[in-house]
């Protein structure tokens, strides 16, 4: 599940859930970009455990990557494909690192 950073900055008890940083994207016919997670509390619990696992590493990913520092983005995520080699947000990140 997806949601925005207003609804994220509204939870009361963010710990009591499964998130983590996903992306920045500019929505049609807007010109700020919005922040959206995803809540991956009804992963299967080897994918939420992996996810979790590597969350330090996607998000400083995630941050390399919008400073424009793209080796130290790439290193990041694929530090996360060598523990969770099916991480489709890893994947795209790394692919869009080589590009």
């Amino acid at each position: 599940m997806l949601i925005t950073e207003q609804t994220y900055l509204k939870l009361q008890t963010v710990w009591r859930y499964k998130i983590r940083l996903l992306d920045r994207v500019k929505v049609k016919g807007k010109s700020k970009f919005l922040t959206v997670y995803e809540v991956y509390d009804a992963d299967p619990d080897n994918i939420a455990t992996l996810k979790t696992q590597t969350l330090c590493d996607f998000e400083q990913g995630f941050t390399y990557y919008h400073r424009q520092d793209f080796i130290e983005a790439k290193r990041c995520f694929q530090s996360v494909l060598q523990l969770n080699p099916d991480d489709k947000a890893a994947k795209v990140y790394l692919s869009r690192c080589d590009h």
